[in-house]
């Protein structure tokens, strides 16, 4: 789709009838693309390992809380860039604040408002989320838009977060970031990873204060596989919550298990 401009009434009740259409059919589109739309920031897509399909990011910052989400076992869904609707809803709560509705550019029409990230939980909760530079609280504008977003959330009893970069950008989600791309193994892989597992729990149990690298290769020895393997096997089961480690310190191999606190989950 070509950036969105010169939008007129018309243009926005198309796509939001679009949007519904698919939406009542159980299947989620994003109401607006990385493809939609300028953005300062550095806009991003990624294919979703639970949901298997493409998030669109429009932000590094949006991505980052992204890889929160999916890591945690307590989030069903996760919806981003949901829209705010219908629009006469946020017309209305702009006018009870005497806020001016977003407009689209050089235009008067009322634009339709999204949310970061709507996100339903295994209990069936549901949460927005609005991420933001911490900088942003300086500009008024983009409070007064905020406060619209947060009436629009609890007026449907729907918790609304604000969650600022500075939140974001630590350690654990830099260790996220770098596992995720072992959360699917390769399927040469797959027959191996119970079996290095096992191997890979016995020696982190016996060997507790020995280099983790060490324990790695020693692994792969014992069940024919190369250290490059063994590692993705490491991280795959980091992702996959088989093993559990100090997200909150760098991922130092060169360590101990015991100085990464590093063991095998109990998984009912």
């Amino acid at each position: 789709m070509k950036k969105r401009k010169n939008i007129t009434t018309q243009d926005r009740e198309r796509w939001t009838s679009d949007w519904k259409k698919h939406w009542n059919k159980g299947i989620y589109k994003p109401f607006i693309r990385t493809e939609d739309v300028y953005s300062y920031g550095t806009k991003h897509r990624a294919l979703g390992i639970r949901s298997r399909r493409v998030h669109h990011f429009l932000s590094r910052n949006e991505y980052l809380f992204f890889l929160k989400l999916e890591f945690d076992s307590s989030v069903s869904e996760v919806y981003e860039q949901f829209p705010l609707l219908p629009v006469a809803r946020t017309s209305e709560i702009a006018a009870e604040l005497n806020i001016k509705h977003p407009k689209y550019i050089r235009t008067a029409t009322n634009m339709v408002m999204t949310t970061d990230f709507l996100v339903t939980l295994t209990s069936g909760e549901n949460r927005a989320y609005s991420i933001k530079p911490r900088s942003a609280i300086k500009n008024s504008r983009t409070v007064q838009k905020q406060f619209i977003e947060k009436y629009f959330w609890e007026s449907k009893g729907v918790d609304w977060n604000i969650i600022y970069d500075d939140e974001l950008k630590i350690q654990r989600i830099w260790n996220l970031d770098l596992i995720r791309a072992h959360a699917i193994l390769p399927i040469d892989l797959t027959p191996a990873r119970e079996l290095w597992l096992n191997n890979f729990t016995n020696l982190i149990k016996e060997e507790h204060f020995a280099r983790t690298s060490t324990l790695i290769e020693e692994t792969a020895r014992l069940i024919g596989l190369n250290k490059s393997q063994s590692s993705a096997l490491l991280l795959h089961s980091l992702w996959n919550g088989d093993l559990s480690i100090n997200f909150d310190r760098p991922l130092a191999f060169e360590e101990s298990p015991a100085q990464l606190m590093l063991f095998r989950n109990v998984k009912n």
